[in-house]
């Protein structure tokens, strides 16, 4: 998790524009992927970014689609 923690803070120095997480829950157990979309979300509403998830995880889709303009791909098997 911290590694992932200092990957989204580099990208936030560099003023990226767009986070790209790619399953960004599935190694954490369900108390701390509570935690941790609650701080993605947090910081999605203070940075005012993209962030776009690649996840097979129904939770995590369900957390990211709060938005309208996402979009799911592919049916999960």
């Amino acid at each position: 998790m911290s590694e992932y923690a200092i990957e989204i803070g580099r990208a936030i120095s560099r003023n990226s524009c767009l986070f790209l997480f790619d399953e960004p829950l599935s190694n954490l157990d369900a108390a701390l992927q509570v935690h941790t979309r609650f701080k993605l979300e947090r910081l999605h509403d203070e940075l005012k970014k993209t962030m776009v998830p690649a996840t097979r995880l129904q939770a995590s889709v369900r957390f990211w689609a709060t938005n309208p303009d996402v979009e799911t791909t592919s049916n999960p098997r």
